[in-house]
């Protein structure tokens, strides 16, 4: 937590085998709801990779505001720019969120699992 910005969700990522499926929004409404429960009244931030715009375009489209833009270092030495994403209302976000979860996930490739 960064008492100016809030709560701050660290590393929500999806393989790629799951990409366009409802997981990342599912994942990201659950810790919404967790913000909700346990921070209530705080905004909630994450950080973006610049250089990723498909979760910049995730995240805005659930109305995340680019807030500021920060060089972070990296495990091995190296520097990424990132962008700091901001809902000032969680509350808000998962509204936004619950309005576009779709069906249950299943895995590219028509996999199964063994609960039948």
């Amino acid at each position: 937590e960064d008492p100016p910005w809030g709560v701050c969700l660290d590393n929500l990522h999806v393989l790629p085998a799951f990409k366009g499926k409802g997981l990342g929004r599912r994942l990201f409404a659950l810790a919404v709801e967790w913000v909700l429960e346990k921070a209530p009244g705080r905004p909630l931030y994450l950080w973006v990779f610049e250089s990723n715009p498909d979760a910049r375009r995730f995240y805005e489209g659930f109305g995340g505001v680019a807030a500021s833009c920060e060089y972070n270092s990296m495990p091995g030495g190296v520097t990424a720019s990132s962008v700091r994403y901001v809902w000032p209302d969680p509350h808000g976000l998962l509204h936004a969120l619950a309005g576009r979860i779709g069906p249950p996930v299943k895995p590219a490739g028509g996999g199964s699992d063994s609960r039948g």
